[in-house]
């Protein structure tokens, strides 16, 4: 029935998540779970900190984004440097930080698009886990960061990106 249903939707959405595993941070209970998932959700190795998530998602956006040329420009998008920064995503950084940390200029900068990237990725996340519980996975992080926050989808596109990306990354590891 309904119960069984939803346990399972959650169970999958924190387990498998599209891309990766995401962890709950809190005890879930889950009613009428089968023994596959029951067993699954048991047998999960101990999380990642979040910020190795997040690390992970920068090296995959890192290739998807610019294929690793930090003086990328996409005319049509407004969007430059290693990781395709648009100004709007520079003024939401520096609105989350509730400063102007960030310039335009930064943007061809690699370490300062980390940063931008960490702080708009972790707040992401953090919102991601208020609302759901868990962590995201990597997967999901990286298209957060094209969708332009965490409760919107990746287009099928860029997801096929990210899972690529994603293979290639942990197979050289």
């Amino acid at each position: 029935g309904k119960p069984r249903r939803a346990g399972l939707f959650l169970a999958t959405l924190c387990v498998s998540a599209g891309m990766g595993v995401c962890y709950f941070t809190k005890p879930v209970k889950i009613p009428n779970l089968t023994p596959e998932v029951s067993t699954t959700m048991s047998a999960m190795p101990a999380p990642a900190p979040v910020e190795d998530t997040i690390s992970e998602s920068i090296r995959i956006l890192k290739v998807i984004e610019s294929n690793g040329e930090s003086s990328a420009v996409n005319l049509r998008e407004n969007a430059v440097g290693i990781l395709q920064i648009r100004p709007i995503r520079v003024e939401e950084c520096n609105r989350i930080l509730k400063r102007h940390e960030f310039t335009y200029a930064d943007r061809f900068d690699v370490s300062r698009s980390v940063s931008m990237a960490e702080v708009f990725l972790s707040e992401s996340a953090r919102r991601w886990r208020d609302e759901y519980g868990c962590w995201p996975c990597a997967g999901r992080i990286c298209g957060m960061w094209q969708a332009g926050g965490p409760f919107r989808g990746p287009t099928s596109k860029y997801r096929e990106k990210i899972r690529l990306a994603l293979v290639e990354l942990r197979a050289a590891q």
